[in-house]
């Protein structure tokens, strides 16, 4: 599924959408603070380091978390 279909969606997630952006267009920026920079594949390989994280951990699929982090 490409982006425009994912936004046609009523609803979709953001993971997903990162997830596509890493798949069409890996090198393009996704953030960007006055330190440094990280590109639609890096923001999502971490994405991937939380969930796995997250899961190691005890959180289940479904269940909501906050996650408060500094770089």
């Amino acid at each position: 599924m490409g982006i425009a279909e994912l936004l046609e969606q009523d609803f979709g997630t953001i993971p997903e959408l990162i997830r596509e952006h890493a798949r069409v267009q890996p090198d393009a920026l996704a953030l960007i603070d006055e330190r440094q920079q990280l590109d639609y594949r890096g923001l999502d390989a971490l994405l991937d380091r939380v969930g796995v994280a997250l899961e190691r951990d005890g959180v289940k699929q479904g269940e909501v978390v906050a996650i408060c982090a500094s770089a």
